[in-house]
Formats: C-alpha cells, sequence, structure tokens
C-alpha cells in the first residue's frame, strides 16, 4: 500500500512532500506527509474449493494517515482536501491489485488536531480493508 501510495503522492506536480508505510514520530517540518499505520487483521474461512481443506483468506484493516502542518489554516485545509481526493483515486481505481483481492472503504474519515514531534498538525484517518484470498 505504501508503495502505490507514494508513486500517486509524492512529487513534482503531485499533492505530498512524502509517504511512511510506518508511523512516525517527528516528519521534521515534513508537510503533506502520508503514513499508513496497521489497524488489525481478521482470518476468514472461505466457502469455496475443496471442503476437505481448509480454505482461510484474510482481512488486513488499515489507516491511511494524513498529516498537514497548521501554519496557515486555510492552507492546510486546502491541502488536505487534495491529498485525500488525490488518496481516494488512488485506492478507487486499484480496489483489486495484485497485491489484494478487495479493498473497501471501512469508515468515513475523522479529523483532529495532533502534534508530531513538537508541530501542530491536521491528521486526517481514513480506514480501509484489504482481503486476500
Amino acid at each position: 500500500m505504501g508503495v502505490l501510495l507514494a508513486a500517486g503522492l509524492v512529487g513534482v506536480g503531485l499533492p505530498a512532500t512524502a509517504t511512511y508505510d510506518h508511523f512516525k514520530e517527528d516528519f521534521d517540518g515534513q508537510s503533506p506527509v502520508v503514513c499508513v499505520g496497521a489497524g488489525g487483521f481478521r482470518v476468514e474461512q472461505m466457502s469455496f474449493g475443496d471442503h476437505t481443506e481448509n480454505n482461510y483468506g484474510g482481512e488486513y484493516r488499515l489507516e491511511i494517515l494524513i498529516f498537514v502542518a497548521r501554519e496557515d489554516e486555510e492552507v492546510a485545509e486546502d491541502a488536505l482536501d487534495d491529498v485525500i481526493e488525490e488518496v481516494f483515486s488512488i485506492l478507487a481505481a486499484n480496489k483489486q491489485a495484485t497485491y489484494w483481492a478487495e479493498l473497501d472503504f471501512s469508515a468515513d474519515s475523522t479529523i483532529t488536531p495532533v502534534t508530531v514531534g513538537g508541530d501542530p498538525y491536521w491528521m486526517e484517518i481514513l480506514p480501509v480493508t484489504v482481503r486476500s484470498y
């Protein structure tokens, strides 16, 4: 997921300055930043195939976290909108990919003020579920 998001979010003309496939304690002033965090895992027994075998799949719950520095609120809100729009587009275009069988948006995103490395940020959390069979 991190590689997919990095390719579509970071670079000239793209809305983020960095992506990470883990949480970070400090962004060293970078903004906007996207992190992909683990939100849990669930094993599912599948009902297809030979019923004499155990057929299992996995459901990964991920949280895509978007951090935008709160130096100028209007600029921050616009940047947050730009990043979430691009994240949504990337994920919608890859609901089925070679890495997973299915991707769903688990719940509405939420936005909250946070402090990272002593700096104020807005943090938007987008929960997603990825299923592999």
